[in-house]
């Protein structure tokens, strides 16, 4: 181990801050119950805690087979925040060879690593490079991360058939329809005095059976084995990513009517008959015909490549556009042109799981978030057809609880884990031996980054500027001498700014500076202030690109997909405590948000729209650089004159107390800094709600009574088994190395 790294290995310790804020898994409950439990593992700070992660994919490209290769990679927690989950710090223990999945028999291919990490746990003798000295290492295993098939290979509990939820246990609330399982009855998790429990009449009614004293096991999972395992209090966590792709594929299919794909179709009318609900939208027989009630009306909007507005449909989605679509754009697209009933709960949704993406939370946010889910999904069912409830859409409802335990959605998101496994996809040379393949490509991986620690001059991957890296600082003891962002590509030649924005810039660059008037003051004139009473020359390059504070700025004129340009200043009322640092001064076109209803609007759901007609009349058409935050517009469906607001975060940085001067990389999904709760409530005293999902104004759909047969999609989807063959995109799909890293908005 490199000194650089046996350094990190002390930071949960020594370098993180205790302030209530979970932004670390130092800072969850599992690990500080652990270390109760455990007090001599906890004395040595050095002491490895890990995490374990496994999932298939299929090493021949695009090539017809269903061969399957599932690597165990362990994850080391100790390391600070934004290299923990970083592919140079994963450690591939074995990979399971194919060709087929190993299902419930995992378990033989992982004892020899249950072995040795019953080893590690009673200690060996261990160098720090550190601190130059050996010491008694010990090694603990916390919990395991998967997709939710693999869920129940490792944890031994069947996630599918009436018992699938294993957060429910043998309590799971689901109902056999038309060979379809559905989960509902999400009114269980509501308050014993919330007036939904005894309304019985709107919220659909559940059976629940239980097979077996067995319930759902399989078997008797192998950590078991491990000492400590059985005092864990979360073994194994739900991988939010696929729970959330899941969960937006059926909102996103429903609501556009996607032929295939949604969730309304004739088999789903006939559960309702089979419940005794929501008689307007049951199925009419009119001899061979079938006369289908119409329902709300789909929409099409135009997203970027994967949008086929002629046939309502979005196709090749990867992980990561289901991420931002469910979080924001489709929130915004749907106000104005579904009932309210329906425009809540799914926004809702949306912001409950963008909130819990946050890269920083506490427990009094989770509490929030943990009370409103059975809310949301309760609305839910007043609005979907039972169809529309598989056990992907129930899972939600535990995802408040295990965040209590372990913390930010980023320390267990298969989003690092999959970019992984597509970097070791790449070793396949060899066709005949593709597992082979991967074990000496990763040897090879490991050993090149082993001596690029040790390269200090030369430049490699540990010491290579970030995407949007900010520059090298200078220092200066004012502020408007310190440089701080720099621009990217090609300078214009030197242009002479006019002479009114020349005294603009530097009137705005002088109004900002408050050692100007503390030296002033102290009459004290040193070199610095000399040189800013002289001025500075009026001529300027231009740049189509500039990088600052973690954000990538690109003019409008640059011809691109992406949306870059849109900058956010915050007012003197909005953060009135903001340090101003740079004196670079860039100039924008501002909007006039002095007056609410005017110049911007916030609706009931929480978002903010700007006036596109109403600029800022004043004469400040400057900014500093280190001023300015991103946000990107979307237009705005009610208002057409109107653009909606979207504030970002830079990815590359986190919110530590007390780190400066540092990149904090984070490249694997977009998170927002810290949870809104504020915008989230959603009105739980409604008492009663009248969901009018019937359309008097549309003719019925007509299908032949053939037809009652169709195939429908019956269950979630299931990254690990897409068939490839001869389908570019679904292998990309599979496996894309762009899921989750720095891409802009479209």
């Amino acid at each position: 181990m490199a000194k650089e790294t046996a350094k990190k290995m002390r930071w949960h310790k020594e370098e993180n801050i205790d302030d209530g804020v979970l932004r670390h898994p130092s800072d969850l409950i599992e690990w500080k119950s652990f270390s109760e439990r455990h007090p001599t593992f906890s004395a040595e700070l050095r002491n490895a805690r890990l995490g374990l992660a496994s999932d298939g994919f299929q090493p021949y490209g695009n090539m017809s087979s269903n061969h399957s290769i599932w690597p165990v990679v362990l994850v080391t927690y100790n390391l600070p925040p934004w290299d923990c989950m970083k592919n140079p710090y994963f450690m591939m223990t074995l990979p399971i060879r194919g060709p087929k999945c190993p299902g419930n028999e995992i378990d033989v291919y992982l004892q020899p690593m249950i072995e040795e990490l019953k080893e590690l746990w009673d200690g060996v003798e261990a160098y720090d490079t550190h601190s130059k000295s050996n010491f008694l290492m010990h090694v603990a295993l916390m919990w395991t991360i998967n997709v939710f098939p693999a869920y129940g290979n490792l944890s031994g509990w069947s996630t599918k058939g009436k018992l699938a939820c294993p957060c429910c246990h043998k309590d799971t609330q689901s109902v056999s329809l038309h060979n379809k399982l559905c989960y509902m009855g999400h009114r269980l998790f509501l308050p014993m005095n919330h007036p939904w429990r005894r309304n019985r009449g709107k919220v659909q009614k559940r059976k629940h059976n239980v097979s077996n004293n067995a319930y759902n096991w399989r078997k008797k999972s192998i950590f078991f084995r491990l000492p400590y395992w059985k005092s864990l209090k979360l073994r194994h966590y739900l991988d939010v990513m696929h729970i959330e792709r899941n969960v937006s594929d059926n909102i996103l299919s429903t609501v556009m009517n996607m032929v295939g794909k949604t969730k309304d179709t004739l088999k789903s009318r006939y559960d309702l008959v089979d419940l005794g609900i929501r008689q307007g939208l049951h199925p009419i027989e009119d001899g061979d015909n079938i006369l289908l009630p119409a329902v709300l009306d789909a929409f099409s909007s135009n997203i970027s490549r994967c949008v086929n507005v002629f046939e309502k449909k979005i196709h090749v989605l990867k992980r990561h556009d289901h991420h931002v679509l469910l979080q924001d754009i489709f929130l915004v697209a749907i106000r104005g042109l579904l009932p309210k009933e329906v425009c809540e709960p799914i926004i809702a949704l949306g912001k409950f799981f963008k909130n819990l993406y946050s890269k920083c939370l506490t427990i009094e946010d989770l509490d929030i978030l943990e009370a409103e889910i059975p809310i949301i999904l309760c609305k839910l069912e007043m609005v979907f057809l039972s169809a529309f409830f598989d056990v992907m859409i129930h899972l939600p409802i535990h995802l408040a609880r295990e965040a209590k335990l372990g913390g930010p959605v980023q320390y267990r998101d298969m989003y690092p884990i999959e970019r992984y496994l597509r970097t070791l996809k790449s070793y396949v040379r060899n066709k005949g031996c593709p597992e082979g393949s991967i074990a000496e490509g990763n040897l090879a991986e490991e050993s090149l980054t082993f001596c690029s620690r040790c390269l200090k001059n030369i430049s490699t991957k540990f010491n290579k500027p970030t995407r949007n890296d900010n520059g090298s600082g200078s220092e200066g003891e004012i502020s408007i001498f310190k440089k701080c962002g720099q621009p990217k590509g090609a300078a214009s030649d030197s242009n002479r700014l006019p002479h009114d924005e020349f005294n603009q810039a530097c009137m705005y660059v002088l109004q900002n500076c408050e050692e100007i008037f503390v030296l002033s003051a102290q009459g004290h004139a040193n070199a610095e202030l000399i040189s800013l009473a002289v001025g500075p020359e009026p001529l300027v390059h231009q740049y189509s690109t500039f990088m600052v504070n973690g954000f990538r700025f690109q003019t409008k004129e640059l011809v691109r997909k992406m949306q870059n340009s849109g900058v956010l200043v915050r007012g003197d009322d909005s953060d009135s405590n903001k340090e101003k640092q740079e004196s670079l001064p860039i100039q924008v076109s501002l909007w006039d948000v002095a007056h609410l209803g005017r110049g911007y609007k916030i609706d009931k759901y929480g978002f903010t729209s700007v006036n596109t007609h109403c600029a800022l009349n004043a004469n400040e058409p400057f900014v500093l650089a280190t001023q300015s935050e991103q946000l990107f517009y979307l237009n705005d469906i009610v208002d057409k004159d109107w653009l909606v607001a979207i504030k970002t975060n830079p990815r590359d940085l986190f919110n530590m107390p007390e780190v400066e001067d540092e990149a904090l990389l984070n490249e694997e999904v977009y998170q927002q800094e810290e949870v809104e709760c504020n915008i989230l409530r959603t009105n739980d005293q409604e008492t009663d709600i009248e969901v009018a999902l019937q359309r008097d104004d549309v003719e019925p759909q007509t299908v032949l009574r053939t037809n009652d047969q169709e195939n429908e999609e019956d269950d979630f989807i299931n990254d690990n088994y897409i068939d490839v063959s001869g389908n570019e995109e679904a292998e990309e799909e599979l496996l894309d190395d762009s899921d989750g890293e720095d891409s802009d908005y479209s």
